[in-house]
């Protein structure tokens, strides 16, 4: 016979790259006839309010028009929180060196706004323009409802959502963050507001900067509030979901700082007089409530900072001659260099002088510098890169995302046998898409979390495996199972034989055959052929499984009737009877074709032989009432020397019961030992 090309077909369906979203997943069909094994198996075939996109996208990114922008889960989330007037919106604009959002004392931010970091490519990014301009109209509209005391709903607080590019500071190098800016909250008529949203989306912070005012001192009951919220939380966080949530207090409005000569740190400042105090007041109460908490290795660190300064500078330094300054940023550009009495120049002479001031590039690091500004972004940098700090959290949110997702495992278990459905496709992507996010962070973690995933999957199907009856419907639903998962979305950590099935599923494959062989009443020569060629057909055809099949096929020797009940007595002239006698000539050649394929592939002749006996003697056997029959075949049988068969054949003749298995199997002198240890002594000397 011609061995079907399974490994053609394996290798066109079975094991083909990924391409997860659009995969050419179907289900393979095989007619299951596994009840009578009398088809062999030859048939395999294989939440928010978001700024809309700005109009150059709108035309060279139609497809994504109308997707709403959610934050990157892999991105690092770093929220902003204080009171109003601590500058808060002054640092997020030093930070973005733009002007999103209005740097005035009083109430600037309105409703969550979050920044989303991306590559610079202008198609991805809001302009900054755009972005001042719906964050000042929404401002605008929630100041004045509060301000006519109208009630205002959840909903008109919901999130603005902005696209940024890459943002001017180096913070981690090879990673993106999401920036929540969140209203004050120390305003009477809306801090309840947001504290519910603080504390609904606390769990996706990573790191929260709590910017401070050091005129305060931290004496007011709002900071004091504002404290106990972040550390209480920070501790409900860790206990709960085991989520370590980070904080760094950044204390505002410190002016006049000067470098601290005799730290190691280039960048550490200090501070003088009242303004010292204040901040070392600061710094204690901050670190006794971390503590006391049982939190205060999630502080990372406390440090001033003069907002304005950062900004103002940081502006001039990457925008140049393209920022124009404001009168009174003129006059605060002015006394940092000249002092008060600059104060007193008319303002086209400040002007002019603070503009040749700018022209400085050393004096205007100088005062990025002493604006605090570089102790900033450097406390960050190492707080994120020291001991893979910021790969782990990204790991970590994806994790926690995976953790949201619905159970695959139990998904596929809950099910009797093995069901692919569109459930499972889609939840394959969304397990996937976080995957490879993670494998863009940490290769070896990628690769730790999809072996283990298979793994699970593979140790669910073997025990599903143990469910099945029929050969059939165990193939197609292992094909169809394993093309759209295993071979899928596991191709590089999936190792079986791609011209194989896996040991499991052949070794089950020969426990339906060994049961069906022991209790399939009528088993015939057209069993035997439809189980050699499934053997070929699936590719099982290995010398060990074909020992086995001849094993059970043998084992089961006083059940077998060969083609027909003999007891039935049938008409020889009977057409039903003559049909079957011309199937069954059919089978014989079929079945030569077998023996002859088997022989070919170097299994034991002895094995054959005995598979020849079996068919042969209970064929013998179904000929008993020929009498002319049985005596040609003696003859045949001892002309070729064949003592097994032709010794049957007398029994039968001489109408002796006899006991086929000792004429299939042949003689094994090792259970006859003792008996004829003489016989054996006779016919050796007689040889001689």
């Amino acid at each position: 016979m011609t061995k079907p090309n399974i490994e053609k077909m394996f290798k066109n369906t079975f094991m083909k790259g990924p391409n997860r979203k659009h995969s050419n997943k179907s289900k393979m069909t095989i007619q299951d006839t596994n009840t009578n094994l009398g088809e062999p198996v030859s048939n395999l075939e294989e939440p928010n309010i978001h700024l809309l996109v700005s109009p150059v996208e709108e035309t060279e990114n139609n497809s994504n028009n109308n997707k709403p922008l959610v934050p990157p889960v892999d991105n690092i989330n770093i929220c902003f929180v204080g009171g109003v007037s601590t500058g808060k919106s002054t640092i997020l604009n030093a930070i973005f060196c733009e002007e999103l959002t209005q740097c005035k004392i009083k109430r600037t931010t309105m409703v969550p706004t979050i920044y989303i970091e991306n590559e610079s490519n202008p198609f991805h990014i809001t302009p900054s323009e755009e972005i001042f301009k719906v964050i000042s109209e929404k401002n605008k509209e929630i100041i004045q409802k509060t301000e006519d005391r109208e009630i205002i709903t959840k909903d008109e607080y919901s999130e603005l959502i902005f696209n940024v590019g890459k943002l001017d500071i180096n913070i981690l190098d090879d990673a993106y963050v999401n920036v929540y800016d969140i209203p004050g909250l120390n305003d009477a008529k809306t801090k309840n507001i947001y504290y519910d949203y603080l504390e609904e989306n606390f769990l996706k912070f990573n790191l929260v900067i709590f910017i401070v005012d050091i005129h305060s001192g931290l004496n007011t009951s709002d900071e004091i509030d504002i404290v106990n919220f972040i550390t209480n939380n920070t501790r409900y966080q860790l206990e709960k979901n085991n989520k370590k949530i980070y904080t760094l207090v950044v204390v505002n409005k410190a002016d006049d700082m000067q470098p601290d000569n005799d730290s190691e740190d280039t960048d550490k400042l200090i501070l003088t007089g009242e303004l010292n105090e204040m901040y070392e007041q600061v710094e204690k109460t901050i670190k006794s409530e971390f503590e006391r908490k049982n939190v205060k290795e999630h502080l990372i660190g406390i440090m001033p900072l003069c907002a304005i300064d950062s900004y103002l500078y940081r502006m001039v330094k990457k925008h140049g001659n393209d920022f124009k300054l404001s009168p009174e940023q003129i006059l605060k550009i002015g006394i940092n260099e000249n002092g008060k009495k600059f104060s007193t120049l008319k303002p086209a002479v400040q002007e002019k002088k603070v503009y040749d001031i700018l022209q400085d590039k050393e004096f205007i690091d100088t005062m990025i510098k002493l604006s605090g500004f570089s102790c900033l972004e450097k406390t960050l940098h190492k707080f994120l890169g020291e001991n893979n700090t910021g790969k782990t959290i990204r790991i970590n949110n994806l994790l926690y995302k995976l953790s949201q997702l619905p159970d695959i495992l139990k998904i596929i278990n809950d099910e009797t046998n093995l069901v692919y459905s569109e459930l499972l496709d889609d939840l394959f992507d969304e397990y996937f898409e976080i995957y490879d996010n993670i494998k863009k962070i940490d290769e070896e973690k990628y690769y730790s979390l999809c072996t283990e995933l298979l793994d699970d999957i593979v140790t669910i199907i073997k025990i599903k495996s143990l469910n099945y009856k029929g050969v059939n419907e165990l193939i197609d639903d292992y094909y169809t199972f394993s093309k759209n998962t295993l071979c899928t979305y596991f191709e590089e950590f999936y190792n079986e034989d791609d011209n194989k099935f896996p040991e499991y599923i052949e070794t089950q494959v020969l426990e339906i055959y060994k049961s069906n062989i022991r209790n399939d009443t009528s088993f015939t020569i057209n069993n035997i052929v439809s189980i050699l060629t499934s053997l070929y057909t699936l590719n099982m055809n290995s010398n060990t499984n074909i020992y086995r099949v001849v094993s059970y096929i043998i084992g089961r020797s006083h059940n077998f009737k060969y083609a027909l009940n003999i007891e039935e007595k049938l008409d020889m002239s009977n057409n039903k009877f003559n049909e079957l006698l011309d199937n069954d000539e059919d089978n014989y050649s079929k079945f030569i074709e077998l023996l002859n394929n088997i022989k070919s592939q170097g299994i034991n002749i002895d094995t054959i032989n005995t598979l020849l006996r079996f068919v042969l003697i209970y064929k013998i056997k179904d000929s008993s009432d020929n009498i002319a029959l049985l005596y040609a075949k003696k003859m045949l049988y001892q002309s070729h020397n064949e003592i097994p068969v032709s010794n049957y054949i007398s029994q039968m003749l001489y109408g002796k019961e006899a006991d086929e298995i000792i004429f299939i199997n042949g003689l094994d002198i090792s259970e006859y030992e003792n008996e004829l240890k003489l016989d054996l002594y006779y016919l050796n000397n007689l040889n001689k």
